[in-house]
């Protein structure tokens, strides 16, 4: 795994990028950011998995990487929710990836608000543990 702050991405394996699923991960925290692609990676069938810091950055990774799963933490939820929301959606009909949202607090109103933008179809508290991923993951793909 690398480290440091670029973007993580495992690339398709050679023969079985026709079985693997994508998952992009969004996360501010890059320990957290990599065990999640970690887990993704590993979990099989497994997933190629891109990372980004932010939405922005996941912004970028869209326009080339169509995921299947997309796993958000949200330190702050606000207007950049709904450019990811109307980006997810412009794939092509029924493409549009499942959405786990990691949160720190699942009371916050914030939070709630933006699981309900994003269309998520999980809700995950932080810190992450990796059965309660894993599970999510099996119950969504």
């Amino acid at each position: 795994m690398r480290s440091g702050d670029a973007p993580l991405s495992h690339a398709p394996d050679s023969g079985h990028a026709d079985t693997r699923r994508r998952a992009l991960v969004i996360d501010s925290d890059g320990e957290c950011r990599a065990f999640a692609a970690e887990a993704l990676h590993s979990f099989r069938p497994g997933f190629d998995v891109a990372t980004a810091r932010d939405l922005d950055e996941a912004q970028s990774w869209l326009e080339t990487f169509q995921p299947d799963l997309v796993l958000v933490n949200l330190d702050e939820p606000g207007p950049a929710i709904e450019a990811l929301t109307e980006r997810l959606g412009r794939g092509p009909l029924g493409s549009r990836p499942q959405v786990v949202l990691c949160v720190d607090d699942p009371s916050d109103e914030a939070q709630a608000t933006a699981l309900t933008q994003l269309g998520a179809r999980a809700l995950l508290p932080r810190p992450l543990d990796l059965g309660a991923l894993l599970g999510a993951v099996r119950r969504l793909t």
